[in-house]
């Protein structure tokens, strides 16, 4: 860990700046990580607050902004350096709340920044509509989460999360209702298909940084959100509808990937492989089996590398070529062949190949779904076996062919992004595996 914080800081020299940025940063960290955390066991499945998901997802954001910062050197504006440190925090806070109204407030304000970021720092006019539709849509499916949250206030005289999980709140009246309330800004926020359409258009107008963080971490908050909604409801083990959105969210990845299939712009390539992964995520947090919310986890993480280096990679190919249609960005094995290795590694991981996390989470999955439905199993066999075609017309439609005409046959990847993709791929393939391989063999054990 040491060799990669001096790696990194090595790189980072020249900007005082972003060191600065990189020390507050670890401050942040370091201060939060005071406070003790807190385990309790619920069916059989033990989610702990401060020791499992929330440190992965912790531990992720740290990296992704240290990554942020070494992908756009140029980008050394203090408001910029300002708005990325608020955004972080927002984060930290999310995942180190206690009580429902702490975990909203800093939930809902981690849109701020991001909306900033699209706005100011945004390529296209565009922005504008994008930003629109991200705020009405998480805004809008989070007033019924909010509403919620002060009936259980006023019902239960308290917030808190551990007390709710104790309590079993699958035991009120229209219990579902409640559920679907406590999980709309989730599920929006994951996203559900038919809940998606404010992502794939963020994406496209954000800057790099934005698009990191929103494909790496902000997708996660959903995730773990419903991660929360699992313990505080008992959902799957109480209500019949369980079946009904495990349909949903597998018919959405099915789609999201016929939708890959069909894509030429690059960012919204990478932004519809994201709502596929995240089918993934749902499915396996809805089954409410041990492995269904390990293969949740594992997925969560290893596609917040992916995603967030499958945009540092488009947005070299937007350098290369001032485009990010892949009709005109073809033949870039012949003027970057470093490119060409990385982004084949790097694609690799994002079909879920071996040896990447990736394919540990899905196979996690496989002994949760069986026990829910055989056409699911299939279903999700369909999603894996459409994600391995869309992954390789990418690399093909990019480094195939003969070089595009207007594009530099002379441009070289920048040692900040090629140090970048390989921070990333390190990150995955080693840190993050190891950690979730002794979480695995430590459920395994108990």
């Amino acid at each position: 860990m040491g060799l990669l914080m001096m790696l990194i800081l090595n790189f980072m020299y020249p900007y005082w700046s972003s060191l600065i940025v990189v020390m507050n940063i670890l401050l942040f960290t370091s201060f939060f990580y005071m406070y003790k955390s807190f385990t309790i066991t619920l069916s059989s499945t033990t989610m702990s607050m401060g020791n499992s998901l929330n440190n992965f997802l912790i531990m992720l954001s740290v990296f992704l902004v240290l990554l942020v910062f070494l992908s756009t050197p140029s980008m050394k504006s203090a408001l910029y350096l300002s708005t990325v440190q608020i955004l972080l925090l927002s984060l930290l806070l999310v995942f180190f709340s206690g009580g429902l109204l702490t975990f909203y407030f800093f939930f809902e304000f981690s849109l701020l920044p991001t909306l900033f970021l699209i706005l100011s720092y945004g390529y296209q006019p565009e922005r504008l509509l994008a930003g629109v539709y991200m705020m009405l849509y998480t805004v809008s499916a989070s007033l019924p989460l909010l509403l919620l949250i002060l009936y259980i206030q006023s019902e239960f005289s308290s917030a808190s999360l551990l007390l709710l999980m104790l309590s079993n709140l699958s035991c009120l009246s229209m219990s579902f209702m409640f559920f679907l309330f406590f999980s709309l800004a989730f599920f929006v926020k994951l996203p559900l298909y038919s809940l998606h359409l404010w992502l794939p258009k963020a994406h496209v107008e954000a800057p790099l940084g934005g698009s990191m963080l929103l494909a790496g971490i902000l997708l996660k908050l959903g995730g773990y959100g419903l991660y929360l909604s699992m313990g505080i409801y008992s959902f799957p083990a109480h209500f019949p509808f369980s079946s009904f959105l495990i349909s949903l969210s597998t018919w959405g990845g099915i789609m999201a990937s016929v939708v890959c299939l069909q894509q030429v712009d690059v960012k919204a390539f990478v932004a519809y492989s994201s709502i596929v992964h995240m089918a993934f995520v749902s499915v396996g947090l809805l089954s409410g089996k041990e492995w269904g919310l390990i293969c949740a986890k594992i997925t969560m993480i290893a596609h917040g590398f992916t995603s967030s280096a499958l945009f540092v990679l488009a947005n070299l190919v937007y350098s290369v070529s001032n485009s990010r249609s892949m009709l005109i960005s073809s033949g870039l094995l012949s003027t970057m062949p470093s490119f060409a290795i990385i982004s084949f590694f790097l694609l690799c991981m994002n079909m879920s190949a071996p040896p990447s996390i990736n394919l540990v989470g899905e196979l996690c999955l496989i002994p949760s779904i069986l026990e829910t439905s055989f056409f699911i199993l299939l279903a999700m066999g369909l999603i894996m076996f459409i994600s391995v075609g869309y992954n390789m017309f990418l690399y093909s439609s990019l480094n195939s062919g003969p070089l595009s005409k207007i594009m530099s046959s002379h441009y070289l990847l920048g040692s900040y992004n090629l140090m970048s993709l390989m921070l990333h791929t390190a990150l995955l393939l080693f840190l993050f595996s190891m950690f979730f391989l002794m979480e695995l063999v430590v459920n395994y054990m108990t």
